[in-house]
């Protein structure tokens, strides 16, 4: 086809205008110009988590989400280091408890929550009432509180100005970034006589990437893992007021509008965004490859290397994107091969099952076509990489590593893709593995 014909077949093809009408329609956020104003994302949440929901759904949509990341993203281990927390953490993963009251609060001042006399505010601060089932029948309640470092654009505050009267503090408290002085300063150890009685905390740090900050004790996540894990299945559960759904609708809307004028980058996109996206590049991909080879053309004429270098590297992905294969997960999600099998592993080690004991035939031995050097703890010990003199894809999970081949394929039932997945949907009837 010409490259004036793929241009026919695109101006022509309805489907087209329909994508583009759908991310260049107009909402507040947009008209107000605020897509990317940080403390209005932040006034969103705490609007969205102080919504009267019948059994708190939506802090329970985000406390399976913290866990989960915790476990993925956390550096220290402190915040599951007490046989407490572990009990905290074991009842999220088995829904064992009731959230019985919400507080939710923005801008909320360090000195009102701690002995240490600082002005820093914190972006959004959960405070809950939260009811566990000891498995004996009994319930103890406790009171948990989720403290949000939100950044949208801007990145984590460094040392600050001199704040008095801190002997209660480190001699370099004032020399530490923003998230080590709000770790310090509102753990247990120095909360003031209104937090005596906190029980659990868990310090947030929300980026659009799911950037690092300077503090290990934080679970990361990523405005995406908001869209996926709260935002989405809250409203495919619940009939939500009219009103609600409408204001949801439309910051889910903004997150993955790419229209900004001032950034291009969107913050994330909702499943709906993807498929129309992803159709869309179907429709047109013959001309998309195009356009790329004649900004590489450009650029090598231009002698901008630079430019070309980045080009060729977007041409050789999409090649290997067009034989990659992506997996669904109980009918959610988009995976690629690794991380499926890297689900799979903290499910089952989540139900009990022993490493040593995953993937594996009753007797011990290795599944067909699977093999020993599938997943291991050692890096060494996945042969299918070290034979290609490549890193295996890795993960801590509990304070343990283990390592993935990224060796796999799924062309036919010979490869161990294709095993592991027919293995897997043959044995585990609530880990349903479907390609996409």
């Amino acid at each position: 086809m010409s490259i004036k014909d793929m241009l026919t077949a695109y101006n022509l093809n309805p489907d087209n205008d329909a994508v583009k009408s759908f991310f260049e329609r107009d909402n507040i956020w947009k008209i107000l110009d605020i897509q990317r104003y940080e403390p209005s994302h932040s006034a969103f949440l705490v609007w969205f988590f102080n919504q009267k929901i019948s059994q708190n759904s939506h802090i329970k949509y985000l406390l399976n989400l913290l866990i989960y990341k915790a476990n993925e993203t956390i550096v220290s281990d402190g915040w599951n280091k007490t046989v407490d927390m572990k009990k905290f953490a074991n009842a999220i993963l088995t829904g064992s408890y009731s959230v019985k009251a919400v507080s939710v609060e923005p801008e909320v001042f360090v000195n009102r929550l701690s002995k240490v006399p600082d002005s820093d505010r914190l972006d959004v601060f959960i405070r809950c009432v939260i009811s566990i089932d000891d498995g004996l029948g009994n319930e103890q309640e406790k009171t948990l509180e989720i403290i949000i470092e939100n950044k949208v654009d801007s990145t984590e505050g460094t040392a600050k100005i001199k704040t008095k009267g801190l002997s209660v503090c480190p001699s370099d408290y004032n020399s530490m970034s923003q998230t080590k002085r709000y770790y310090y300063s509102c753990s247990k150890e120095y909360s003031n006589r209104l937090r005596d009685n906190v029980d659990y905390q868990l310090f947030v740090f929300l980026t659009p990437e799911r950037k690092k900050c300077d503090s290990p004790n934080y679970i990361l996540i990523s405005y995406q893992d908001m869209v996926d894990y709260v935002f989405e299945n809250f409203l495919k559960s619940h009939d939500v007021d009219a009103n609600a759904k409408s204001l949801i609708v439309a910051y889910l809307h903004n997150l993955g509008n790419p229209f900004n004028k001032n950034k291009k980058e969107i913050i994330a996109m909702t499943t709906e965004e993807r498929e129309l996206l992803v159709g869309f590049y179907n429709r047109n991909k013959q001309l998309f490859e195009t356009m790329i080879e004649a900004m590489i053309q450009q650029a090598t004429n231009d002698g901008d290397k630079e430019a070309a270098d980045a080009f060729s590297t977007v041409k050789e992905e999409l090649k290997k994107s067009s034989t990659r294969h992506y997996y669904a997960v109980n009918g959610k999600g988009r995976y690629l091969s690794y991380q499926v099998i890297e689900k799979y592993i903290k499910f089952k080690l989540d139900g009990g099952t022993p490493f040593d004991k995953i993937l594996r035939n009753p007797d011990g031995s290795a599944i067909t076509h699977i093999g020993p050097s599938f997943i291991s703890t050692n890096p060494k010990g996945v042969t299918y990489n070290n034979a290609k003199g490549q890193k295996p894809y890795s993960f801590n999970y509990n304070s343990q590593d283990y390592y993935i081949s990224t060796q796999l394929r799924d062309k036919d039932a010979k490869c161990n893709m294709w095993a592991f997945r027919e293995y897997v949907n043959r044995t585990e009837p609530s880990f349903q593995i479907a390609v996409i």
